[in-house]
């Protein structure tokens, strides 16, 4: 039971970390206040292909991260061989049932899933210590964890400038600006947002950090052909844009 609860762990945590790695990229160059919505984009197939990945993986891998690593595998109770997609389904039907599967594996070593889907959960001896099995998939996952830690005050800073800009727009020239910037620079310790208003007018708004936070200070009104096309977000050195 202990092997087959690290194996869904390791295989669910990665798919998180990966998932949400991927979702947080579009922050990089959109504003995620107002630009949510391609972040869900991108994360619902993700999600898809995540669960699909934990609980149909038996079915289509020869098997799945995490039980590879603890040196365990599902096979079809009377061939030995890898389970279809038919009994990959059944298994996954009864997850749900996390209590009530808990104890027919501590009581039998079998769940209800395997019952229903005529398949065993075996050890079996791959090739290689643990920990070289585990090797890559860290590194995989340790490198999307340094992305999410690296892009979280990127990601932060671009949607607070955002917002901090609209405000102040509209309490200066009492009007709405459109939702979308269309440009936002932030470097250092200054910061820029150009915005088209819903007249077609466009702004830019000057912002600097103000103990720790954005505080707009001008805003000046520009041509919108002037905010050119791009979004673009610069930290320190760093500069990535999307035309």
């Amino acid at each position: 039971m202990l092997r087959r609860g690290t194996a869904l762990a390791i295989d669910l945590y990665a798919c998180v970390v990966i998932a949400l790695s991927l979702a947080f990229v579009p922050g990089l160059f959109l504003p995620l206040d107002e630009h949510l919505w391609v972040s869900t984009v991108v994360a619902l197939p993700l999600i898809v292909l995540g669960v699909g990945y934990v609980f149909l993986g038996a079915a289509f891998l020869p098997n799945t991260y995490g039980r590879y690593v603890t040196a365990v595998r599902v096979r079809d109770q009377a061939t030995g061989k890898r389970p279809g997609f038919g009994q990959g389904v059944a298994r996954a039907l009864t997850m749900g049932l996390w209590p009530v599967e808990a104890v027919m594996i501590v009581d039998s070593g079998r769940r209800m899933g395997d019952r229903l889907a005529g398949t065993v959960v075996e050890r079996y001896s791959p090739e290689g210590a643990w920990w070289k099995r585990a090797a890559p998939g860290l590194a995989v996952i340790s490198g999307g964890v340094a992305l999410l830690w690296g892009m979280s005050p990127l990601v932060a800073g671009r949607t607070l400038a955002a917002r901090e800009a609209r405000a102040y727009t509209q309490s200066r020239l009492g009007a709405q600006p459109a939702a979308n910037p269309r440009y936002v620079s932030v470097r250092g310790d200054s910061g820029e947002v150009g915005l088209t208003l819903r007249d077609g007018r466009g702004v830019r708004v000057h912002l600097a950090r103000s103990r720790g936070a954005w505080r707009a200070w001008q805003v000046e009104e520009v041509s919108s052909s002037a905010l050119g096309r791009g979004l673009s977000i610069q930290q320190g050195g760093a500069s990535v844009s999307a035309p």
